[in-house]
């Protein structure tokens, strides 16, 4: 059952959305998700139970396998697990049920769930346990189903029905961060808490059930058990590996153990460090170490389960992988998994239409209209952050990208193959970015700091694909926020920059302001229209509806019956194939819960009536991008934040 504090949004969303999603549906379509599996997860299994292994999404929801991560299976996507949630422990003495904390309908402080059916159902467990209390970890007792451990900021509880009660342990008012449990010994529980003025953590134990503690050991540690030794435990603490062979009462170091590294053990008691840079190994208890053959970290992982045939399992920022201990590398396996946040989309006049997606790190190309895809990493920075997309409609092997973290302006002229970095004079945060419909050697970007300006930020553009930059505008603070090519007419441009709307006539050379009448708020977005001269629409941020100048942006009216009265908007699409048709993608939110709920919405009549056309999304799917197949009338993709690619195909 879904608590009734969380039942209220459900309540709610109808309201905000009458009378628009009242009416019928615009056509008899339904968007379709495309197999771009992947996106940011943990990873999180019982201790010795890898029946069911789960994968939490933080925009997607939750997912689990049953056969040992190669595919996946969608388990919540409403519930509490529509917010910010953290798994916090699985039952070993059943995998099926487990505990998250996730935010309270006020984002004020966590809530600890407990579903008994992996993830179908969830009721409060937080019974006993003070409000606003962080619930830190979690730790299960080897020998009595449901007696549990919870670390707390307000110290340790116990409970002995499986979480529905709590009462405290010990370790009162301590902010208690780690708590583990000796699988050969349950009387014997460890915690980690702060150390008193001076910083950093202490490692604790008790040998009484958590009821008095003493200090072992002068750090904080994380703690793995050795499942072939009864009483032997490792710990990392300071990125230095030491083990224990009476169950954490004293502590010895491990000097050859590799640093700055995360521990994980097999069940045959293989010791693995997760390193940045590869995979270590130890057969003899931590004493010696090789590197595994072949394991090269591919991602950035953020957690690891070891299963009982000794595969590898690794979740991180783009999704799970999956190895072998005997160093056969890793293999992407992340197989209905959709939760990849798409932060660029286009698509190419060619005869395959092809399909260009950046979801942050890294590009895919698709040539059958998203069917299956291809992995373009090219010379981009895996570290790197991909923000802006821009290919050429007409040469597909052409485009253009910026991304933070050391990637910057890069150009391919292969399909991704390879790079080329730009370097247009200037270095920090492109913010538009628009290529010449016909000739890909004209490129205009906007929202850039120049230093040679003594910072101030500019706009500028290229005339030879890349090789040199000239600066454009008004004057040297100027820096367009959106750029728009007129399709009809190349020469002319439009850009945005602090309200103001300028036009240029000779490919940016010189700009003039547009005197704009009824255009108001922020605009996010300006799009010039394909098919009629001089019509031009602007997208808001937050608005009940779009804007359309007929007049090449002198007076604008606001069009917006069937819309939502209130919207996050974040994309507009003129469909190119018809005259008169766009496409909007929106957000509408309950301020109180900070829930949200993505729609796409439809108008065949130049914006003075529109429709929700959103069967088939995720309940989750926050659509920010559009993109319609120049060569396939009613072929339309969406992008979305965190919950993957969908394809819609319109039924005239």
């Amino acid at each position: 059952m879904i608590e009734p504090r969380f039942a209220r949004w459900f309540v709610l969303l109808p309201v905000i959305l009458a009378p628009c999603l009242n009416a019928p549906p615009a056509a008899a379509a339904r968007w379709e998700p495309l197999p771009l599996w992947g996106g940011e997860v943990e990873l999180a299994a019982a201790r010795g139970d890898s029946s069911i292994v789960y994968a939490a999404s933080p925009t997607a929801g939750l997912y689990q396998s049953v056969d040992q991560g190669v595919t996946w299976q969608l388990a919540a996507a409403d519930g509490p697990v529509r917010l910010p949630f953290d798994i916090r422990g699985v039952d070993p003495h059943d995998p099926r049920r487990l505990y998250i904390v996730a935010k309270d309908e006020l984002n004020a402080y966590f809530v600890l769930f407990r579903s008994e059916d992996g993830g179908t159902h969830w009721q409060r467990s937080d019974m006993g346990i003070p409000v606003a209390a962080d619930v830190r970890d979690m730790a299960f007792d080897p020998e009595t189903p449901g007696q549990l451990y919870l670390a707390t900021s307000s110290g340790l509880y116990g409970s002995q029905d499986w979480g529905t009660t709590w009462a405290r342990r010990g370790l009162a008012d301590k902010y208690v961060s780690r708590v583990a449990v000796d699988p050969g010994d349950p009387m014997v529980v460890l915690a980690v808490v702060p150390r008193i003025f001076s910083g950093g953590d202490l490692t604790l134990r008790s040998s009484d059930g958590g009821e008095t503690f003493v200090q072992v050991f002068d750090e904080g540690m994380a703690f793995d058990f050795d499942p072939t030794r009864s009483g032997r435990l490792y710990g990392n603490a300071s990125s230095r590996l030491y083990f224990s062979d009476d169950s954490g009462a004293h502590w010895t170091s491990l000097p050859n153990a590799p640093l700055y590294g995360r521990l994980r053990i097999t069940p045959e008691g293989t010791l693995l460090m997760f390193l940045s840079d590869g995979v270590s190994r130890s057969l003899d208890g931590g004493v010696t170490w090789d590197p595994v053959p072949g394991l090269r970290s591919p991602e950035f992982f953020v957690s690891f389960v070891v299963l009982e045939d000794g595969t590898l399992l690794a979740g991180g920022r783009r999704g799970v992988w999956r190895s072998r201990t005997d160093g056969e590398g890793w293999l992407f396996s992340s197989t209905g998994i959709q939760a990849q946040a798409i932060h660029g989309l286009a698509v190419a006049a060619d005869a395959a239409s092809t399909l260009w997606v950046s979801p942050g790190a890294g590009l895919f190309l698709s040539r059958d209209a998203g069917a299956s895809f291809q992995a373009r990493p090219g010379g981009l920075d895996p570290f790197g952050f991909l923000e802006l997309l821009a290919v050429h409609p007409r040469r597909p092997r052409v485009a253009y990208t910026f991304g933070c973290c050391g990637v910057n302006l890069l150009k391919t002229e292969d399909e991704g193959r390879s790079w080329r970095r730009l370097n247009p004079g200037v270095g920090i945060g492109v913010a538009a970015l628009a290529v010449d419909p016909v000739n890909p050697d004209f490129v205009y970007a906007g929202g850039l700091c120049a230093p040679h300006n003594g910072g101030a930020c500019t706009a500028v553009r290229s005339t030879d694909g890349g090789a040199t930059w000239s600066s454009m505008g008004p004057g040297p603070l100027f820096h367009f926020t959106a750029l728009a090519i007129d399709p009809l007419d190349r020469r002319v441009l439009y850009g945005l920059f602090n309200r103001r709307l300028y036009r240029s006539a000779n490919r940016g050379r010189t700009w003039a302001q547009v005197p704009t009448a009824g255009l108001e708020g922020e605009i996010r977005q300006i799009v010039v229209d394909p098919t009629r001269r001089n019509r031009l629409w602007a997208l808001p941020f937050l608005s009940s509806g779009v804007f359309r100048s007929d007049d090449g942006g002198r007076t604008w009216t606001r069009v917006a019956a069937g819309l939502p009265a209130t919207a996050m908007m974040h994309d507009l699409l003129v469909d190119p194939a018809r005259p008169g048709r766009l496409w909007v993608a929106l957000e509408v939110f309950d301020p109180e819960t900070t829930m949200r709920q993505g729609f796409v919405f439809r108008s065949d009549d130049a914006g003075r009536r529109w429709r929700s056309v959103s069967t088939g999304l995720s309940p989750r799917a926050v659509v920010t991008h559009l993109a319609a197949d120049p060569r396939g009338a009613g072929v339309l993709y969406a992008g979305t934040a965190g919950q993957g690619l969908y394809r819609l195909v319109v039924e005239e």
